[in-house]
């Protein structure tokens, strides 16, 4: 049996919950490429054998995450999971953040992402945040908060390795079922569609929760309704098994609906296996042309030890650097310069020579609180929830594996926040008086980040657009060379003073040069604080000390 097979086995199996043989089945199948494909079930070992061979694809998740406060750390961990492994998903929509619009979301920044949210406004538990991969652009191109029945937010990205522009939508459904709500619904989401499909000329997806089980559309003419609107605006649905369980039963509730094109046509979309909240995440791996960017397999290191710094001492003492120096006063100092920090690059390429290593991607983790340990830890969580599905839930062996399961993953939450929480008073007591770092922790542990504001692809210069990187650094290093002059030919002075009537104060500051010896040079650089930045052509500044 297949995993969807044995994942569905005590559900009614597949042909019951399949979305393409509830749909007529022989119209699918007639289809020249196919419209509507079977989606899959993934675990995290089948999950990471795909993405390696789908590098170049364009990857959306999507998931309703029942309160982004609550399940935050999860996220982060399961983001770090997925970079462990060197992939990182493109966009992540979620649904149910539980958020307010004046909510300060700072807090759930993730690294590497920009996130762009909206409060919740048609339920207390709605609120949604798209973040994106911020190797790319993005644009808010509509806020859908004015709706009583649902609330949505789209999304265009372009820049980095697109070609197209992509827009992304999502959308969040409370669960309410009177025949008003839903026919309301459909008639205001079609609106939008149909604006969207006009104006969308690309790829555009659209995601989200929105509570309408698309396994009954056979039962509920509304439903069927709703399915056949998006069908006539060539919106086509990727996900077609079920995204929420309860014991008995799966529905289809969460999907990507996306605009026909050749890139569609050559997407994956699947479910994750993952107990995050009680939706399945789900994903798609687009076709495109992206460029694969991959971690380097080795890198470069400097032998940075006491033994070295001793070795690398002695030997630029045994160069006898002084007497070569022109003492004269009048000396060129760049002469000089040269002289000391040739002798002190000879002595650092002999005892802290350059060498390569195998580049360890667990060293450079983005949350340092998440520990090997707690990845293996959900890795077991997340296997606990697909035995549990894989077993017959009338049998007593379920209710082992559902308390085995609860109560695990109770004990790796309060793990998680353990973690988390010492690793940051760690840090606030290491850095108790030094205020600076102290700051720095706080900014850290809120997720607060400095905003770079990307460069802008062209400048205009008198009517004329330039986008050659080029020539903008050439019409900049032109215009402050020269500011001076043009400030001094803009200035029309009809007075007959002389810059001297300006310096009439005495001057009571000097500056001497007096002799200094040895020992005070060493206390004053002794004195200077420690920093790890590298210089342009040396090392770290304790070293340069």
């Amino acid at each position: 049996m297949t995993l969807d097979e044995t994942f569905l086995s005590y559900l009614g199996g597949i042909n019951n919950n399949d979305l393409i043989n509830i749909l007529d089945t022989n119209l699918i199948d007639n289809y020249e490429p196919q419209l509507i494909r079977r989606s899959s079930y993934y675990d995290s070992d089948k999950f990471t054998e795909l993405t390696q061979t789908k590098k170049s694809c364009f990857s959306v998740l999507s998931t309703n995450i029942q309160s982004i406060n609550s399940k935050f750390n999860e996220l982060e961990a399961f983001i770090e999971e997925l970079s462990s492994n060197n992939f990182k998903f493109n966009v992540i929509c979620l649904q149910e953040t539980w958020t307010s619009e004046n909510d300060d979301l700072s807090q759930f920044s993730l690294h590497g992402y920009d996130c762009i949210a909206q409060g919740k406004t048609c339920s207390k538990n709605g609120g949604l945040i798209v973040y994106v991969d911020n190797n790319y652009r993005s644009e808010v191109k509509l806020k859908l908060n004015m709706y009583e029945h649902w609330e949505g937010l789209i999304v265009q990205i372009n820049g980095g390795n697109l070609s197209k522009s992509i827009t992304i939508g999502n959308i969040y459904r409370p669960p309410r079922t009177s025949n008003d709500n839903l026919n309301a619904f459909i008639n205001e989401f079609s609106s939008i569609v149909s604006l969207l499909e006009h104006n969308c000329k690309n790829t555009l997806i659209i995601a989200g929760d929105f509570n309408i089980n698309l396994l009954k559309l056979n039962e509920n003419d509304i439903y069927s309704s709703y399915f056949d609107s998006l069908i006539s605006h060539s919106l086509f649905p990727q996900i077609t098994f079920p995204t929420r369980f309860t014991r008995t039963n799966g529905t289809l509730i969460d999907n990507f609906f996306c605009k026909l094109s050749q890139s569609m046509l050559e997407s994956t979309a699947g479910i994750l296996i993952k107990k995050l909240s009680d939706h399945q995440p789900y994903f798609m791996l687009i076709n495109t042309s992206l460029k694969t960017e991959q971690p380097p397999k080795f890198v470069k290191i400097n032998v940075l030890n006491d033994d070295a710094m001793h070795k690398v001492k002695n030997e630029i003492k045994s160069y006898d650097t002084y007497n070569k120096l022109n003492k004269n006063p009048n000396a060129d100092t760049n002469l000089n310069y040269d002289i000391i920090f040739n002798d002190i690059v000879r002595a650092k390429d002999k005892h802290m020579p350059t060498k390569m290593v195998k580049f360890n991607k667990y060293k450079h983790k983005k949350s340092m609180w998440i520990t090997q340990g707690i990845l293996r830890s959900i890795q077991y969580r997340d296997k606990l929830y697909k035995q549990l599905k894989l077993t017959h839930p009338n049998s007593s062996n379920y209710e082992i594996i559902n308390i085995n399961l609860k109560t695990y993953n109770t004990i790796l939450k309060h793990t998680i926040r353990a973690a988390k929480k010492g690793y940051f008073e760690n840090r606030f007591y290491r850095f108790k008086n030094d205020i600076k770092n102290t700051w720095k922790v706080i900014n850290e542990f809120i997720s607060k980040k400095q905003t770079h504001k990307k460069l802008p692809l062209f400048f205009i210069d008198n009517d004329t657009k330039i986008t050659d990187k080029k020539d903008i650094a050439n019409k900049f290093n032109n215009y402050f060379t020269n500011i001076g002059q043009s400030i001094t030919q803009g200035i029309k002075y009809k007075g007959s003073k002389k810059y001297s009537y300006y310096l009439n104060k005495n001057v009571t500051s000097t500056f001497t040069f007096d002799h200094i010896d040895e020992e005070t040079v060493r206390k004053t650089i002794n004195n200077l604080p420690t920093k790890t930045a590298v210089d342009l052509m040396v090392s770290q500044q304790n070293y340069s000390k």
